[in-house]
């Protein structure tokens, strides 16, 4: 890409910052490098990651900006083999198949929880711009070749969230509301660029962390209690996000320790993962015809999961597991499985 501006006439300038804009008549003129100034028709803003300066020189120079809703969160990291065997339902994938990776959508309250920027075989880096910040990112090389996976896993940040800090910083408020909560995050260690961290399972559930794993970040992680510090928003929403049943397989995947659902299933049973409203509510009154509490299907064996992805009517479902010991269930994570059930693999 360097080459290829070069080649066009294009100068590549290292170690230069922005830190003024020039604008003549209500235009763009040009940007300044400290004392040096480079004049231009146009200028194409390629932000990247955290640079709020570069928004806040644009507010002081009166440049229009508005504030939109954004997503925040934690970053997971699990063995990359856990990864592979769930999703190649091999022991290990081989020298031909690359790293897999996964995917993860919920909602709560109507507030999206999601997976993003999913790195296999890769590597968790410190990402923080400014001291006393506490942030990091993912990234995979290009032999995917490490031994860990990572992916954030994140929730939207609306703008009734940062809503309290308008009257101070205006469009800004949610620079701030980031910069609160990386400031935050530094202040649980306050040791240059260790990490806090926390065993997921212990985060959803609302414990401490007695150890921590191995971890591919290098400046070091140091346990806290993460879901007592952060913003309620945030902690409230992947708490929840990862609590959802459709994500029991996803917290199984990182701590095969787990309970997971799907690890208890005799194999002739049938399991529906989804969330459709409808199929939700006839399963419950399907199962109250049935006349069974939870316990009576756990100990009888019979299927125990959560309708999800069926895009057939109630009718055509019902026809498509009679037969089957099917019966609707909606988490998994506080529920206790008999050991009786032979494990599905």
């Amino acid at each position: 890409m360097r080459q290829t501006i070069v080649d066009a006439g294009g100068q590549v300038l290292f170690g230069a910052k922005i830190t003024d804009v020039r604008i003549r008549n209500g235009k763009i003129a040009g940007v300044c490098l400290g004392d040096t100034t480079v004049e231009g028709a146009a200028v194409i803003l390629a932000t990247g990651h955290s640079a709020r300066d570069i928004y806040e020189i644009l507010h002081r120079r009166g440049v229009r900006i508005e504030a939109k809703p954004f997503a925040m969160g934690v970053r997971a990291e699990h063995p990359q083999q856990l990864i592979d065997r769930a999703q190649y339902h091999l022991p290990e994938r081989g020298e031909y198949l690359p790293a897999a990776s996964y995917s993860l959508v919920s909602q709560v309250g109507g507030r999206g929880v999601y997976s993003f920027c999913m790195c296999p075989g890769g590597f968790i880096v410190p990402a923080m711009t400014r001291a006393g910040e506490s942030v990091v990112n993912g990234m995979s090389p290009s032999g995917r070749n490490s031994v860990f996976a990572n992916s954030g896993i994140v929730t939207e940040i609306r703008l009734s969230d940062f809503e309290h800090l308008r009257a101070e910083h205006g469009e800004l408020a949610g620079l701030r509301f980031q910069q609160q909560f990386e400031e935050l995050a530094y202040r649980q260690i306050g040791d240059r660029q260790i990490a806090p961290a926390q065993r997921l399972a212990d985060f959803v559930a609302g414990k401490a962390s007695g150890s921590l794993p191995r971890c591919s970040y290098v400046p070091g992680i140091a346990a806290t209690r993460m879901e007592q510090w952060m913003p309620g928003t945030i902690s409230d929403a992947l708490r929840g996000g990862l609590a959802f049943s459709a994500a029991d397989r996803y917290q199984a995947l990182i701590y095969p320790e787990f309970a997971c659902a799907a690890d208890y299933l005799p194999a002739e049973a049938l399991v529906f993962f989804c969330d459709h409203g409808n199929l939700r509510r006839s399963a419950q009154r399907a199962q109250e015809e049935l006349g069974m509490m939870l316990d009576s299907l756990l100990q009888s064996g019979l299927l125990c999961g959560e309708l999800c992805d069926f895009s057939a009517d109630w009718e055509q479902l019902c026809g498509r597991v009679a037969g089957h010991g099917a019966a609707f269930f909606d988490s998994f994570l506080a529920a206790s499985y008999p050991q009786s059930l032979r494990l599905w693999q």
